[in-house]
């Protein structure tokens, strides 16, 4: 036999309330679970640099942070290729090193400070 008209009417009407109980839930976590993704690939992301740093030699060199730190954030900053070449590293650890240090930089700015310094990168 199959469903009558008003049970099929009353089914529809329970999965529509949990469609809706779920979309408000849903956009009720929505920033939450932006802040969380957000902080979950920032600290992947610091975790591929202490991995390039300390392969390459890098991780510990303040003088190096420093000269790092100002040319990534001087205006008009420097190509994926300049760093590779200046610290003689491969292009894709150059880029890991160029990412982290300006993600840095805009949370750096975000949290009002004007300037990196080499402690703010973590080399």
């Amino acid at each position: 036999m199959g469903l009558g008209l008003e049970q099929l009417a009353q089914t529809r009407e329970e999965l529509r309330a949990k469609r809706e109980a779920a979309a408000a839930a849903a956009a009720e976590t929505f920033d939450e679970r932006v802040e969380e993704a957000a902080a979950k690939g920032i600290e992947q992301l610091r975790g591929r640099f202490e991995e390039v740093t300390q392969r390459t030699g890098l991780h510990g060199n303040k003088e190096l942070a420093g000269e790092l730190a100002d040319m990534l954030t001087r205006p008009g900053g420097v190509s994926t290729q300049h760093v590779a070449n200046v610290y003689q590293i491969d292009d894709d650890d150059a880029a890991v090193l160029v990412e982290w240090i300006q993600t840095a930089s805009r949370m750096h700015t975000e949290l009002g400070s004007s300037r990196v310094s080499p402690g703010d990168i973590g080399l």
